[in-house]
């Protein structure tokens, strides 16, 4: 018989994006009786339905009651987005430090009433319910002061661990201490999760490049209670692994380059712009197309089409919105070289799934990731990390220097190069071992 586990969560299944949250409870759900609470609103557009997420994870059960604090600190929520004026910081984002949110008053207010409502959801569901799963993962940041505290209250009766998708704070890993105040004023909402972690039995950490291990051990989590682990392609992609190859496009001119990611200021989708301007303008050469594939809030959107407007590469560059997961492959097939050039965490999941299908890669070198790709990273065009102007300039130049049989070479050569990417039923087994492991230091 399956072994209970709760999986708590401010978060939910994304129509498009945040692939690795639903990864996690699927491949949870063949070892264990879950049982997901979360306080996110599963009404908003860009989630799936409760039904939808049954559906897909049948043997699973979805908890999400709207009770009055959360309707409250959604609100709050909101106000904060439309505030821009309203940080208790001076540091704020930039070029090299990555940021998912504002730091603010009422960033603080919103947090502490999610944790409460988190809370009063989970108390219901374990004294009225009768119910106390013998595993809780905390499913990111939100999450933790909420199991850390089950934590506290259960001790050895429950393995209490928390699951981090990389952290913002690699990119500050130098200033991290408990005593620097301005720092923790900017990532407040990072600390509070961060600095209580070592009282949870272990965390799972995904290496996607931004030093998750190393910013665990900066808040006094001992390395034998880590899990540093890359994610791996997921099943979808197993599946239409054959699919794509077959419908594969055929190699000529123009050359498609893509991007796949949100639009936040830290995947830098920018400078993919910019390159295309740099090999048009710069190079007076014609032979490259850009696809921009993924969600932004309006803001964004409008500083994307803008900047394509401003460098004058309308011809060239297109930007097409969101894509759900399903539709990856074909947006695989119909491109030829994926650009990810992130600030820090380019062992991302678009681009493990473009080198286990096969499809070049334009990105930064870090050791990590050629690692990761094994072989085949000798066959994708990897840059000097530098500044961004040195770094367009670069990449054009090496872009300008393909020809179609060059290109060719790539994929033909991709074909038989071995490759360290794992899938994500495998990473899922290493994370099995290390919780069950936990369990054995609660008997």
């Amino acid at each position: 018989m399956k072994n209970e586990m709760l999986i708590v969560t401010t978060s939910f299944f994304n129509k498009t994006g945040n692939q690795s949250l639903f990864e996690t409870v699927k491949e949870y759900s063949k070892y264990y009786k879950v049982t997901l609470v979360t306080s996110a609103d599963t009404r908003e557009s860009i989630y799936l339905s409760v039904n939808e997420a049954k559906r897909m994870i049948p043997n699973i059960r979805i908890v999400n009651k709207r009770t009055p604090i959360l309707k409250l600190a959604k609100k709050i929520k909101k106000l904060t987005n439309l505030i821009s004026l309203n940080s208790t910081s001076n540091i704020s984002p930039s070029k090299d430090r990555l940021s998912n949110s504002k730091s603010s008053f009422l960033t603080k207010v919103s947090f502490t009433l999610n944790k409460k409502s988190l809370n009063k959801i989970v108390d219901d569901l374990l004294y009225k319910g009768n119910f106390l799963p013998k595993y809780i993962c905390a499913y990111e940041i939100g999450a933790v002061p909420t199991v850390v505290r089950l934590k506290k209250m259960f001790g050895k009766d429950i393995v209490a661990f928390a699951k981090f998708q990389g952290t913002v704070l690699g990119s500050i890993i130098d200033k991290l201490d408990m005593e620097n105040h301005e720092i923790e004023k900017a990532y407040w909402m990072d600390y509070q999760a961060l600095k209580i972690a070592s009282f949870l039995d272990g965390c799972i950490m995904t290496n996607d490049g931004t030093r998750g291990k190393e910013v665990l051990e900066k808040f006094n989590v001992d390395s034998d209670k880590i899990l540093f682990v890359p994610n791996g392609v997921s099943e979808l992609c197993e599946k239409k692994k054959f699919d794509m190859e077959k419908h594969k496009r055929d190699f000529n001119y123009p050359i498609k380059l893509f991007t796949l990611s949100r639009l936040i200021y830290w995947k830098r989708v920018d400078l993919s712009v910019k390159i295309i301007a740099k090999l048009v303008h710069h190079f007076k050469d014609q032979r490259f197309t850009l696809n921009i594939y993924g969600p932004g809030n309006k803001d964004e959107v409008l500083e994307i089409k803008n900047l394509i407007k401003k460098l004058r590469v309308e011809k060239y560059v297109n930007y097409l919105g969101s894509v759900s997961y399903e539709q990856t492959p074909d947006v695989f097939a119909k491109n030829d070289i994926l650009v990810s050039l992130y600030m820090m965490n380019n062992i991302t999941n678009p681009v493990l799934e473009a080198i286990y299908y096969g499809i070049p890669v334009m990105t930064i070198y870090k050791k990590d990731l050629v690692s990761i790709m094994g072989e085949r990273s000798s066959s994708c065009i990897l840059l000097e990390d530098s500044e961004e102007e040195r770094l367009i300039m670069n990449a054009a130049n090496k872009l300008n220097s393909l020809k179609l049989q060059d290109l060719e070479r790539l994929y033909e050569e991709m074909k038989y190069k071995s490759t360290n990417i794992t899938t994500w039923s495998n990473r899922i087994k290493s994370e099995i071992s290390f919780i069950e492991n936990l369990g054995g230091t609660n008997k």
